[in-house]
């Protein structure tokens, strides 16, 4: 954690110099909209108020906590608290299998914790091929972990010893800490969308179109704030082409349509393009090919399939 804070500090002092490098002024202090072109920005030292012709949206995204789960941040944590925990649990509760929930799960099951990964889906990262979500299921539950897939909690009680997890078919799971990823929404609580005519969509996100243009033609947003793929170089690349679209640059019209995924679970997984079940749904000529190699005990494996119209 030491370390982690170290090349926190580190990319941020980055960061504001190269704003200051480009003379863009940092306003520290909590936004919100007063119309569609004015936004009141509240500190310490007062509220100022300013006005922009075009409008950026990048407030990201914050952990969604179920009303039902009682989060105490000392046994029950979500994904932003737990990087606050005091010590490593002997036992660990993973809600989620999403890439927050599954990245985790297996950092912790080389730290040597007892790992209970729990989704009410019935695979993981199921947005993956099917045969890769499948081997790193595989993986982790040669490592030791226990998975309850199909299920989820609905009540949690927390004590001096740790979380006890009500599931939703009557199973009651025990264990040292829990972490809760089911998920993130919008982090504009505050931000006043309604007075700049914008709400959010069905899933808690701003809706764009390919410029990254929202309901109000000179209001952009990008970034965590609209969801899917959440990803910090995709999230840059979305705000460079908002931006471009604003000003009428030429030079940068779109992302990229085919965008590579990197996720740090253990072992590693990486996928660009279609995967087998969508080249399916499409109806596209496919091939799958495989590669598997041992090294050192471990076995690496990839599939690369190929989709022609």
């Amino acid at each position: 954690m030491h370390h982690e804070r170290q090349v926190v500090e580190m990319e941020r002092r980055r960061i504001l110099k190269n704003l200051e490098l480009h003379k863009i002024e940092l306003i520290r202090g909590e936004a919100a909209f007063e119309d569609a072109h004015t936004v009141a920005v509240a500190s310490k030292s007062g509220t100022r108020r300013l006005r922009g012709e075009v409008i950026l949206i990048n407030t990201g995204s914050k952990p969604n906590r179920p009303a039902e789960i009682a989060f105490d941040d000392v046994h029950t944590f979500d994904s932003d608290t737990f990087l606050q925990m005091k010590r490593i649990p002997k036992s660990l509760a993973v809600i989620g299998g999403g890439v927050i929930g599954c990245e985790y799960a297996s950092i912790f099951m080389a730290l040597g914790v007892k790992v209970t990964l729990v989704d009410g889906r019935d695979r993981l990262l199921p947005f993956l091929d099917a045969e890769i979500s499948e081997r790193l299921h595989d993986r982790l539950a040669k490592l030791g972990m226990q998975f309850w897939l199909n299920e989820r909690p609905v009540k949690t009680e927390n004590s001096s010893s740790g979380v006890k997890l009500a599931m939703k078919i009557g199973k009651v799971l025990e264990t040292e800490a829990a972490l809760f990823a089911p998920g993130r929404r919008a982090a504009v609580e505050g931000l006043g969308l309604e007075k700049a005519g914008l709400s959010l969509s069905d899933r808690g996100y701003i809706s764009v179109d390919e410029s990254y243009r929202t309901a109000v033609p000179h209001i952009y947003a990008a970034g965590d704030v609209i969801g899917f793929p959440v990803l910090a170089s995709t999230s840059m690349e979305q705000g460079r082409v908002a931006v471009c679209h604003a000003f009428g640059f030429k030079y940068k019209q779109r992302v990229a349509s085919m965008l590579p995924m990197g996720i740090y679970t253990i072992p590693e997984i990486s996928a660009a393009g279609e995967t087998e079940e969508s080249c399916k749904e499409k109806k596209s000529g496919y091939a799958v090919g495989r590669s598997m190699k041992t090294m050192l005990g471990a076995t690496s494996w990839a599939t690369q399939p190929e989709c022609s119209n």
